[in-house]
């Protein structure tokens, strides 16, 4: 949270054009840096990237993170799912969010969803796209 802090310190500062967070790689504008760094919960979009991609247009879908490694737990997966985009990111910032207040409680096998209805299973898997590491692969339709 420091660096985060001291990075929004030099936009408020100066005339920033952008802020590269490299461990989630990607750019954010700086007001909105600035503004989501103030935030009453850890701004964890602005530190943990999310790539989606699919087959096709209409899917199936897969997701993966960047950053995840560097707040201390393994990056997440998702394989061929039929979740629309825009929900995977929902999916993965909430995983990322509980991670993040709670610790690497989340083990093999264990489930994650927003309720007691609606959860997916997660494994502690190889993964898919980053030879020889390991990650939490959500299991989602």
């Amino acid at each position: 949270m420091a660096a985060t802090r001291i990075a929004a310190a030099v936009c408020r500062a100066g005339e920033a054009v952008g802020v590269y967070w490299g461990n989630g790689g990607h750019l954010h504008e700086p007001d909105t840096f600035v503004q989501d760094s103030l935030a009453d919960v850890p701004p964890v979009h602005l530190w943990v990237g999310l790539v989606i991609s699919g087959e096709t247009e209409d899917g199936p879908y897969s997701m993966s993170s960047c950053g995840m490694v560097h707040l201390g737990f393994a990056e997440l997966e998702v394989i061929d799912s039929t979740t629309e985009p825009a929900d995977l990111a929902d999916i993965g910032y909430s995983l990322v969010m509980y991670l993040v207040e709670n610790g690497p409680v989340v083990g093999d096998g264990h489930t994650f969803g927003p309720t007691a209805e609606t959860k997916w299973r997660v494994e502690h898997t190889k993964s898919k796209f980053r030879k020889g590491e390991w990650v939490l692969r959500l299991q989602l339709p």
